[in-house]
């Protein structure tokens, strides 16, 4: 099944600051989906739960100085292909083919955030608006729960 996201990377540097808070900001969110199910495109999966791994399906979501790399969990079948944002690269497109499976909420929040800090400049989606819906919530969660926890 075809169901993709497109983005265009930045050609801007990248600071160090910002990178770390994307890192810091995707990390929360992954916290806050693990082990959750979603409806999130389309609904395909309501009985599987999101879990985060690295960009094989397996071990840690990769992020480090240099770029962030993850994909869904590969023991459950629900990997499809990684999700990749690369710190220096600049490139009038990539994607990631989720197959609509349980990690697109991620990759959508992460799309959402990457473009309000001009990580990325533009992206779309063959998705809509109502697939997106729990991505933007999620992003709005974890901009929430930082504003939080800033506070205490």
């Amino acid at each position: 099944m075809g169901y993709t996201h497109y983005w265009k990377k930045s050609k801007n540097k990248i600071d160090d600051n910002t990178w770390k808070e994307f890192l810091s900001m995707t990390r929360r969110m992954t916290k806050l989906i693990q082990g959750k199910t979603t409806t999130s495109a389309g609904g395909y999966y309501p009985d599987d739960t999101v879990k985060i791994c690295g960009p094989m399906g397996n071990k840690k979501l990769l992020a480090n100085k240099d770029y962030l790399a993850f994909n869904g969990n590969e023991d459950q079948g629900l990997d499809h292909e990684s999700f990749v944002i690369m710190r220096s690269k600049a490139s009038d497109f990539e994607f990631c083919k989720t197959a609509r499976k349980p990690y697109d909420v991620l990759c959508v929040a992460v799309l959402i955030m990457a473009n309000e800090m001009d990580i990325i400049d533009e992206w779309r989606s063959d998705g809509d608006d109502e697939d997106h819906t729990e991505g933007k919530e999620l992003y709005a969660l974890a901009v929430r729960d930082r504003k939080l926890s800033t506070v205490s």
